[in-house]
């Protein structure tokens, strides 16, 4: 499963002002490549981290992290929140206490 280039181009415009965008996918290396590939923005740089989790940071502040599970919302304070369509309805209750702002967005995907 790929994140259509729109909502990658939004996710990275969003981190790209310095919010924090997290996304859930079972492919984050996928992922990944689609938000590499319509960033069309300076990053600082990727990060890929020891416990599977990877992502992007920008030089505004912002970053993109990908999750595996829906547990790993846990501790974030997300601006926009990317999730498959279909996730549980568990899974959207442990996903919506993550977003920080009172217009924070969830947005699914295909």
């Amino acid at each position: 499963m790929t994140l259509p280039a729109f909502i990658a181009w939004e996710a990275v415009q969003v981190a790209n002002q310095g919010g924090l965008v997290v996304i859930l996918t079972k492919q984050p290396r996928d992922v990944l490549t689609d938000l590499l590939n319509n960033s069309g923005q300076e990053l600082a740089h990727t990060t890929r981290r020891t416990n599977g989790s990877e992502g992007m940071e920008f030089h505004s502040g912002g970053q993109i992290a990908l999750v595996r599970t829906a547990d790993r919302f846990r501790g974030y304070s997300a601006t926009l929140a990317i999730v498959p369509i279909g996730t549980s309805h568990d899974d959207m209750m442990t996903i919506r206490p993550a977003l920080s702002i009172k217009g924070g967005d969830i947005v699914g995907y295909y």
